[in-house]
């Protein structure tokens, strides 16, 4: 079976990174920090892709011209393979609001230096890769 694709958005605010806390009732992450994403559904770009979970998330219509590729991320989890485009966009002068309230308990900037311990951590690791400049990284892998 061919990987899935997701697209991630990494929103900042300077060196702030906007992170979402899901909900204990998630199957996949619960409790833990997570960026804003989702799959890139058929038909979809993943700029389109991008644009679409940033608004149904957090109701920010950043145009899609406004993120920048920063990171790929080539997953291998429990049950599916994925391929992860982290892209980039500043929202220093928006406020985004949790639209998925039975999602995510809270939304929060973070210091991109200072991330918390409860966080998903292939987004944690790309974030990681993405301050050091590091533009491709797997997660996931037995070696």
């Amino acid at each position: 079976m061919s990987p899935r694709l997701y697209t991630i958005a990494v929103l900042t605010d300077e060196d702030d990174v906007l992170l979402l806390q899901r909900n204990a009732t998630q199957t996949f992450g619960a409790n833990l920090y997570s960026l804003v994403g989702g799959k890139v559904n058929q038909g979809e770009t993943a700029l389109q892709a991008v644009q679409r979970e940033v608004i149904e998330a957090v109701d920010l219509d950043i145009p899609q011209s406004e993120f920048t590729l920063m990171h790929v991320l080539h997953r291998q989890g429990t049950e599916t393979e994925f391929i992860a485009l982290f892209f980039h966009a500043d929202i220093s002068e928006l406020e985004p609001q949790n639209k998925k309230q039975d999602t995510y308990q809270e939304i929060k900037f973070y210091d991109v230096q200072e991330l918390p311990d409860n966080m998903i951590p292939a987004h944690k690791q790309a974030l990681d890769s993405i301050v050091k400049s590091i533009i491709y990284s797997e997660h996931g892998w037995k070696k």
